[in-house]
């Protein structure tokens, strides 16, 4: 490694500083040797001054530590003395410097750090082939109550024959009909939809969980009765019941669609007319609303 700075026709003054290392790398005692060529050239006493100055700081700089065929020449022109005086201040401070940062290395070094990568880089690559071969298992966190309402304000009743949820508009003394749900939420480490949530819907109170189900080749939304909630808890997405799930998707302030997890591109839908079931329709569906205001009781 070889550092040298050209100096003009006009600079007289040369000084070539070498360091000469033993063969170890952590246990060399380099030499300072110091050579100076002077060509004819009138000093003033300031620039004097500063010589014997930056010569008098020379000889207090302690031996430092370098990679052994490292090599520093430094050209000064003759009105810069003080740049001599920085490269000693330069050299003091590399005192405080322990373990030597050599720029070079043997052919061990070169082997050990090239095994150290390719068994990193295989060992991540076994890791992402595991994952994406494991199905997706979602695991419940926590259980939330919530009011559920359309952006038209209707509100979800559960009517008993049959047994369905209809979206109505209440007013008044009826507001004791409306359902209030618990939204169970879901984590699973190899999900990467990361813009929505797995939820299941519970009606509070009862037992009685939302699902999607194929009828005829069309997803429709039923209500099923779970008396074991544990099941719940754990839920493959490859297995039968991963119907209990949807994707949380909210957009805006307070928007927010409800996708089924194995049906996807199927939302769960009130009718525009009031007092009508709630199903499973399309994102561009033009007679349902897939909007929901969600609140957090």
């Amino acid at each position: 490694m070889l550092l040298h700075t050209t100096a003009s026709r006009r600079a007289p003054f040369y000084r070539q500083i070498a360091f000469a290392g033993t063969t170890s790398l952590h246990d060399y005692k380099p030499k300072l040797r110091i050579s100076t060529y002077r060509r004819k050239y009138h000093f003033t006493e300031k620039d004097n001054m500063e010589f014997k100055t930056s010569c008098n700081n020379l000889e207090k700089v302690p031996s430092c530590d370098c990679q052994e065929g490292l090599q520093l020449e430094v050209t000064q022109h003759p009105h810069a003395f003080c740049h001599v005086a920085n490269l000693i201040i330069a050299l003091q401070r590399m005192k405080h410097c322990h373990t030597p940062l050599g720029t070079e290395f043997s052919d061990d070094d070169l082997l050990n750090y090239m095994l150290e990568n390719v068994v990193e880089e295989h060992v991540a690559l076994r890791v992402l082939e595991g994952q994406e071969n494991m199905p997706t298992v979602f695991r419940r966190t926590r259980v939330l109550g919530c009011s559920v309402c359309d952006k038209d304000q209707k509100s979800l009743v559960l009517n008993q024959g049959p047994l369905r949820l209809h979206a109505v508009i209440l007013q008044g003394g009826n507001m004791d009909l409306k359902v209030q749900l618990n939204m169970s939420t879901y984590i699973a480490r190899n999900f990467t939809d990361s813009t929505s949530r797995p939820v299941a819907l519970g009606i509070a109170g009862t037992n009685f969980y939302l699902f999607c189900s194929l009828s005829d080749d069309q997803p429709i939304l039923q209500l099923e009765e779970v008396n074991n909630k544990d099941t719940l808890k754990r839920i493959n997405e490859q297995g039968d019941m991963a119907r209990f799930l949807f994707l949380k998707r909210d957009s805006g302030l307070s928007v927010t669609r409800l996708e089924s997890l194995k049906f996807r591109g199927w939302f769960i839908s009130t009718a525009v007319d009031d007092k009508k079931p709630v199903e499973m329709c399309t994102e561009d569906s033009m007679t349902h609303i897939t909007s929901f205001t969600i609140k957090q009781l």
